[in-house]
């Protein structure tokens, strides 16, 4: 079965049954090294909660969160109930911050967090985004949400957020890694709620989508008709940001495979994108991935708005899970003049899943077939 989320194996969830988790620096090591600190979260939402808690203890009383305008407006959720400023800064058509755009923007707002996104798992501009953060006197957040391991490019700044659980089949887990002392970093963690999100929905649905064939699962549960432009209503994330214990369990288990595990979505992304990138009309996202890199989605940019709202819609009654992303903020979407690269983006950009390189050329000539 092809899903959106990541499908963990049988074996992967007996790990549920394991009667303790791992210690947290024997699991967190893969991402940790060169780094002060790493603690476990459920969502990165909650990590820049935590860093714009951390703010506040040192005397910033309403810290100004700069975030890119190509970003999820449900992950802004923690850090605005935190009482950040959330700022939204503009982007190039490549997805790189567009600097002189920002230096404009910042002689009336100057950042106290500037977040630098590595999208769909390429490194981003992280030399330009430090030599910003320097002259602005910002902490340098690296969001690697979309990455699975450290990778070159990755790294260098005060903090880098990874989200395994977006990559790996596992209920939830972030990874928070900081380079300033650890006890004001857990100061500001204790601000949280110490509560973890139950997997047991997860792992019952999982289970079922393991079990169940992939055709009667379409049948039980057809994906969702809606339009493309449409985006998921505002709401704040249930208050549990700690990692669970049953994702600690699962992600030990997956952990020491994780260059296996790049490679086969390195595989499917090549897979998916000579097979698609024979109809006209879109292109894939422009790059290729390094040798240690993971794709986070299969990403095809369509000509226009209108040709990606008709191929979301076919590719979507077919029973090919398909995405739009992502869903851009209010602040964003209501100044079109100042955020036009994002908003065009958002209206052209269809974001496949990466199945398992065994499963990617059917999925993607069944995908192909769609739109014939």
């Amino acid at each position: 079965m092809i899903t959106a989320a990541p499908l963990p194996s049988w074996d992967d969830l007996l790990a549920l049954l394991h009667p303790s988790a791992p210690p947290d620096d024997g699991l967190m090591a893969p991402w940790a090294s060169g780094f002060g600190a790493a603690r476990l979260l459920s969502r990165s939402a909650w990590s820049l909660a935590a860093l714009v808690e951390m703010r506040k203890d040192a005397g910033t009383a309403r810290p100004r969160l700069w975030l890119p305008d190509f970003f999820c407006n449900q992950s802004t959720a923690p850090s605005r109930a935190a009482g950040a400023e959330v700022v939204f800064y503009p982007l190039t058509p490549a997805l790189t911050p567009d600097w002189p755009a920002c230096r404009a923007l910042a002689a009336g707002a100057r950042p106290s967090l500037f977040v630098l996104v590595h999208y769909f798992g390429q490194a981003n501009d992280t030399a330009g985004a430090k030599a910003f953060s320097a002259a602005t006197g910002a902490l340098l957040v690296e969001d690697a949400a979309h990455v699975l391991k450290p990778i070159a490019g990755i790294g260098d700044g005060d903090f880098v957020l990874y989200s395994p659980h977006k990559l790996v089949g596992i209920p939830d887990g972030a990874i928070l890694l900081a380079r300033v002392p650890p006890a004001g970093l857990d100061r500001a963690l204790a601000r949280l709620s110490a509560a973890a999100p139950s997997p047991w929905p997860w792992a019952i649905k999982r289970g079922l989508q393991r079990a169940i064939p992939a055709s009667l699962w379409k049948a039980l549960r057809p994906i969702a008709d809606v339009p493309f432009e449409r985006d998921p209503p505002f709401q704040s994330p249930a208050n549990a940001p700690m990692m669970s214990a049953a994702a600690r369990k699962i992600l030990a288990r997956i952990a020491p495979r994780l260059e296996a595990e790049a490679a086969g979505r390195r595989r499917s992304e090549d897979v998916m994108r000579k097979i698609l990138d024979d109809i006209p009309g879109w292109s894939p996202w422009p790059g290729r991935w390094a040798d240690a890199a993971a794709p986070y989605r299969g990403v095809f940019l369509a000509a226009t708005a209108a040709l990606a709202a008709e191929r979301f819609a076919h590719l979507r009654r077919a029973g090919c899970p398909v995405e739009s992303w992502p869903d851009l903020a209010p602040e964003v979407t209501s100044n079109p003049e100042a955020h036009r690269s994002a908003i065009d983006l958002r209206r052209r950009l269809l974001a496949f899943p990466l199945p398992k390189s065994e499963k990617a050329e059917s999925f993607a000539r069944s995908c192909a077939d769609a739109l014939r």
